[in-house]
């Protein structure tokens, strides 16, 4: 069974090293000239830090940082409104981490463990064409390859869905993100937790990564740009420090002490029903792109190669369509609830001073509240190798 992967991300890295760990032929194909990190900052939550270990065995990533606290702050002056410990509390409550890293220091680490020659290089697709047997894979080189099973990883504009005639417009939300990076000097002064600050409209995220030599910062702003497709371009830093005028001292000293940021326009796509098109099949932003807000868009495409490596061995024995379906009915309902929290931050972190913002942060701030860990445990306490696990066992039970 020969298996391409279109796309070098997280999801298409993690799920390529997770079926070769299994004794299966994989080609990964990345249209850029080098695996390069899109974005800065991720956050790998104890759902999908226990994958790393346990599934692809990476104990740690490189560079990695666990924020002690998580805070949630006023945007004028920093006050608390809730603070959550993690560290030791997150791994004694789910057995994982709650880690800040680089995008490049994870795909990275997960590709280490590839075979050599798996990746290659500057091959953008073309086309895409499928028969009882196979798909045919064309591209801009020249090149032709067959495989059994192509998995797309391919990011939110997927020109593997595209090429199947499967739409990759994608739903502003009325919001961008500036990304950028602050001097560790920083960091004694601000501290190591994970920051956000709540603010009309907008907010500001910020979290130390790459062992702690760089604050990681994203910070929300609306956008009436509402074009179809997903874009980022260089960001200007006057803009970003004239938008928290007023704001936080903290937040003004990160912006001051920043020389570049790039900006992004956020957007998400309602999950489909299905994710397996015949023998092609949607992973990460390709299937799903989500909102920022619930920090779950790399944890996401880790959960879907977990489920997907383990469903796809069992293909000669239960049929590659029937583990394919498999694979949408175990992640489409899960996606489907993180897209839905996500959503729902989007407004939650952006109220307008007044009774409303008061109410949340007071209930934000009730010890009698649910604590972030505990009202997420449908999150970060699920393992989904359970799901692939109890779809085999059906699939198993049925028949051929």
């Amino acid at each position: 069974m020969h298996i391409v992967v279109i796309g070098a991300g997280v999801g298409g890295i993690a799920v390529a090293l997770g079926l070769q760990q299994r004794g299966l032929d994989v080609s990964v194909y990345e249209q850029a000239s080098a695996v390069t990190a899109v974005g800065a900052g991720v956050i790998i939550a104890p759902n999908s830090h226990r994958l790393l270990t346990d599934e692809w065995g990476i104990d740690a990533v490189p560079g990695g940082v666990q924020p002690p606290t998580l805070h949630l702050r006023r945007w004028q002056d920093g006050t608390t409104i809730s603070e959550q410990q993690l560290g030791a509390v997150a791994v004694q409550r789910f057995g994982a981490p709650y880690v800040a890293m680089h995008r490049a220091d994870l795909i990275d680490a997960l590709a280490a463990g590839l075979e050599p020659g798996t990746v290659s290089l500057r091959k953008r697709l073309t086309g895409l064409v499928q028969d009882d047997k196979g798909v045919t894979v064309s591209f801009e080189d020249g090149r032709v390859e067959r495989a059994d099973l192509v998995i797309a990883a391919d990011g939110t504009r997927s020109a593997s869905a595209a090429a199947l005639g499967e739409s990759t417009v994608a739903r502003p939300s009325g919001f961008a993100a500036y990304r950028g990076f602050a001097p560790k000097q920083l960091i004694a002064e601000i501290g190591e937790s994970h920051n956000t600050w709540l603010g009309p409209n907008q907010h500001f995220v910020h979290y130390p990564i790459s062992g702690g030599e760089l604050l990681n910062f994203v910070a929300i702003v609306p956008t009436t740009r509402q074009e179809t497709e997903a874009w980022s371009s260089p960001g200007e830093v006057s803009d970003v420090r004239r938008a928290f005028t007023g704001w936080d001292p903290r937040v003004r000293r990160i912006l001051d002490a920043t020389e570049e940021v790039t900006l992004w326009g956020l957007y998400d796509r309602p999950v489909r029903d299905r994710l397996d098109l015949g023998r092609v099949v949607l992973l990460g932003d390709a299937a799903h792109p989500v909102l920022p807000f619930f920090a779950q868009g790399a944890s996401l495409a880790l959960e879907d190669a977990a489920v997907l490596s383990a469903l796809v061995v069992d293909a000669p024995a239960l049929g590659l369509d029937r583990v394919l379906s498999a694979y949408s009915r175990v992640r489409v309902p899960r996606i489907r609830k993180v897209q839905d929290a996500s959503f729902r931050n989007a407004t939650m972190f952006h109220l307008p001073d007044g009774p409303e913002q008061q109410q949340r942060d007071a209930f934000l701030g009730d010890p009698a509240s649910p604590s972030p860990l505990r009202a997420n445990a449908w999150l970060f306490g699920h393992d989904v190798r359970d799901d692939a696990a109890a779809a085999r066992a059906d699939l198993s039970t049925v028949g051929p």
